[in-house]
């Protein structure tokens, strides 16, 4: 019986296995893009590009200062056409936006960070 038992467990382990394998092969991966356009003292905006319309909708949007210390300043949601706009009082300095991963049916959407910009 324990040996039986030790087949059935590995059978089910392969095929869990097998399936994840086969999920993860179903994705796509796209490549993101995402670039502050321009800041001042009430917040920064910006832009998330992509091959892919559907990795521009409703992407969350973190801004952070990396002047020293890295801090996060805000976050806002991407419109329809990627574009974004963090309100927050901001300081003479270094910042950076990053865009989340995120999946989308059988897309994967990749994270990214924008080039530092001072403001």
């Amino acid at each position: 019986m324990n040996g039986k038992l030790s087949m059935v467990l590995a059978l089910v382990s392969v095929l869990v296995l097998g399936l994840g394998t086969v999920a993860v092969a179903g994705t796509t991966s796209v490549k993101t893009k995402v670039k502050l356009t321009s800041g001042g003292p009430g917040g920064a905006e910006g832009k998330v590009t992509s091959k892919e319309p559907k990795c521009i909708r409703k992407r969350k949007v973190t801004l952070t200062n990396v002047t020293g210390p890295s801090k996060i300043i805000g976050t806002d949601k991407t419109d329809a056409h990627g574009r974004f706009n963090v309100v927050a009082p901001l300081t003479a300095g270094d910042y950076r936006a990053s865009v989340a991963a995120k999946r989308v049916g059988d897309l994967e959407c990749k994270f990214a960070i924008s080039a530092t910009v001072h403001f």
